[in-house]
């Protein structure tokens, strides 16, 4: 009887236990959704004027997809997950078991493919770098496919609805965190091309407000990416299975939320009057990274003409001035050391092969007189 009374306490103990592991991985699941949908409404003004009254592109697309899917899913596993379902079946649990792994590798696929064009375009899209993303992306989309299918094959076997926590349940597969690896990999891949550019910048003293920006948001970027791997890992090898929805759903809403947030960042730089003049003058060709230079826009510059001769100094056909000519400094502006010119109107490349306008350019050698 005492043996009896033993395990009969151990399962109750147990059985409490795993009750209030799943209200706290509830409610941390209601976190991450939570902070989703407020982003989504803070800035759905932003995305009506950048996505919607735009031209749509690639970009806007997987913008969108994201933007409106993953609220869906989130939702409907909140639902199932969150104790609000009812009489739910074993075949419903089995298929959104499916249904919500492939949405998930999916939708994550998406978000590392807009940080990846992001490194491109810093990177100024040469080939050789489009052949290293491109290997290490196949890497990365092949490995991330392959072990979720083996936790959806391994997971679906006994995958069913428990009265008792009233949620779908099912045995983990000791190997569950290597889910998260092949993310976690490409994005340190990642961020290492974007630490060197950052650094080859610093040392030949290049600043852009555009590239700034890419910067931020890169680093901002791989610091939550990799938190959030980590704590899938760490939940999925040293917690009980209890715990294993702890960190996937809240990961997966702020991993896309920051997706969204770059892409939303990148476009607001064009409406800032003090950036647009180094803001790429078309979104699509700079978010996919194009390495072909456009032809200078002539509804803002015009002409290439001397405002005081009012003759033309240049060739309609030369080409571009290099950015080692005309460039910014992050300490004083214009470089200072070139030969005194007239007020012009150029257009200038710069290092991320992008046009950026400059209006006037102003050497007054009347002032200095």
């Amino acid at each position: 009887m005492a043996d009896q009374y033993a395990t009969a306490q151990d399962m109750i103990n147990a059985v409490s236990t795993g009750v209030r592991h799943i209200e706290i991985s509830r409610y941390v699941t209601a976190a991450g959704y939570v902070i989703m949908v407020f982003d989504h409404m803070s800035t759905f003004p932003d995305e009506v004027e950048l996505i919607w009254l735009k031209p749509m592109s690639p970009v806007s697309c997987l913008f969108l997809f994201n933007r409106y899917v993953v609220p869906i899913i989130a939702l409907i596993d909140l639902w199932s997950f969150g104790g609000l379902a009812k009489g739910v079946t074993d075949k419903f649990c089995r298929d959104w078991l499916i249904a919500e792994g492939a949405f998930q590798t999916l939708c994550q696929g998406i978000a590392h493919l807009l940080a990846c064009l992001r490194v491109r375009a810093l990177l100024n899209g040469k080939r050789w770098i489009d052949w290293v993303l491109l290997v290490w992306g196949l890497l990365y989309f092949s490995g991330a496919v392959t072990t979720t299918s083996m936790i959806l094959a391994y997971v679906k076997r006994d995958y069913a609805w428990n009265p008792i926590l009233n949620v779908c349940f099912g045995s983990m597969p000791p190997w569950m965190a290597w889910a998260w690896v092949p993310g976690l990999v490409f994005e340190t891949i990642l961020f290492g091309m974007l630490i060197s550019k950052a650094y080859q910048d610093w040392r030949r003293d290049v600043s852009f407000p555009i590239t700034r920006l890419l910067y931020r948001d890169g680093f901002l970027s791989y610091l939550l990416i990799s938190s959030c791997s980590l704590f899938n890992i760490i939940a999925w090898t040293a917690l009980p299975s209890s715990l294993v929805a702890l960190a996937k759903n809240f990961s997966f809403c702020l991993i896309v939320t920051m997706s969204s947030k770059i892409v939303l960042n990148l476009r607001d730089l064009r409406r800032r009057p003090e950036d647009a003049v180094y803001a790429p003058q078309t979104d699509a060709p700079f978010e996919l990274g194009s390495v072909v230079p456009g032809k200078p826009r002539t509804s803002r510059v015009g002409t290439f003409q001397n405002s005081r001769t009012g003759k033309n100094p240049f060739r309609p056909t030369s080409p571009p001035v290099p950015s080692r000519v005309w460039t910014t400094s992050k300490n004083d502006g214009w470089d200072r050391s070139m030969p005194e010119m007239p007020p012009i109107s150029v257009t200038v490349q710069v290092d991320v092969h992008r046009e950026v306008e400059v209006d006037e350019l102003h050497y007054d050698s009347d002032e200095k007189k």
